[in-house]
């Protein structure tokens, strides 16, 4: 009688066993992996609000504004849910009713943006010639109070990314 091929039980599960152990030693970097990766999305995704903003400004001519609020611009440094960014003519960093958003980011829950500049304006207005109005300021990337990334912006409208420096970036706006 010939012999059956395969595999035995103890070896089938000698080698799950294996696998399981692979698994858990690789399930912690696999989260900080993911962790990064949405951060990585969220700073592109600022930049990428940044770069069109100021994009429509020097192709339009017209002033704009980026701002940040679950509904509309909400004064708040912390800006979450929402980034919008719209024409502003009147550079008061409101939404116009009659006028729609050029383009709206949605923002994760428990993320949001810090927003210091050097004027203590709450949003961050662009000239017609893509220059910032006389700022120049910080977005920290913000979770739980604390500081993962920093997009830093000169009075040009040109946006560099840093490490966080201040442990302090986040606290002036909490988490929910």
């Amino acid at each position: 009688m010939p012999y059956a091929r395969g595999f035995t039980l103890p070896e089938l599960l000698a080698c799950l066993a294996i696998a399981a152990i692979l698994l858990s030693i690789s399930a912690p970097s696999l989260s900080s992996l993911y962790a990064n990766n949405q951060q990585r999305t969220l700073v592109n995704q600022l930049l990428g609000a940044l770069h069109y903003a100021r994009g429509t400004a020097i192709t339009t001519g017209v002033p704009v504004t980026l701002c940040g609020g679950p509904i509309a611009c909400d004064g708040e440094a912390a800006w979450r849910s929402n980034l919008w960014v719209f024409h502003d003519p009147l550079r008061r960093g409101e939404l116009p009713t009659q006028q729609s958003f050029l383009r709206v980011e949605y923002l994760p829950t428990g993320y949001h943006w810090q927003w210091r500049g050097f004027a203590q304006t709450r949003f961050l207005h662009l000239r017609g010639n893509g220059r910032l109005a006389g700022m120049n300021g910080t977005f920290t990337l913000c979770r739980k109070g604390e500081a993962l990334r920093q997009v830093v912006l000169n009075v040009t409208g040109r946006a560099r990314e840093e490490k966080p420096h201040s442990v302090d970036a986040c606290q002036s706006g909490s988490d929910s």
